[in-house]
């Protein structure tokens, strides 16, 4: 039998250590590549987030409590039904932040209130959810 020609044998090595080199560069660099932040992105992000509302009001929207629970009871049927009528009264509460937070009444031992958040300014609902 012939015994295999010891150059080839080498230089099929080092054409691996170089293929296997250069993969592992294409691979570093790929990854490497999306964790770098887009200032343009970024720029966009901080707008949006300092971004006033585009409608200013020379008066609040969501002026009183009346007002508010008005606005809860409209959001709040759509998605919860009639039922949302059996946590009245509502209790709205304006905080520090000028927001109403208006919340149902729990009648029974089971169950939890709607709540949601409204920006007194604008109107602007902030949340909405239903405790359990």
């Amino acid at each position: 039998m012939d015994e295999p020609d010891m150059g080839s044998y080498k230089k099929n090595i080092m054409k691996n250590k170089i293929y296997t080199l250069f993969i592992l560069i294409f691979l570093m660099t790929s990854c490497n590549s999306g964790s770098k932040e887009n200032k343009g992105e970024k720029k966009f992000i901080r707008e949006i987030k300092t971004k006033k509302s585009p409608y200013s009001f020379k008066k609040d929207v969501v002026p009183n409590a009346e007002t508010a629970i008005k606005i809860a009871e409209a959001i709040w049927l759509p998605i919860y039904g009639e039922n949302i009528y059996e946590e009245k009264p509502y209790v709205a509460k304006l905080n520090e932040n000028n927001v109403w937070v208006v919340i149902g009444t729990v009648h029974s031992v089971k169950g939890g209130a709607a709540y949601i958040e409204i920006q007194k300014h604008d109107g602007k609902i902030l949340q909405v959810y239903h405790e359990k």
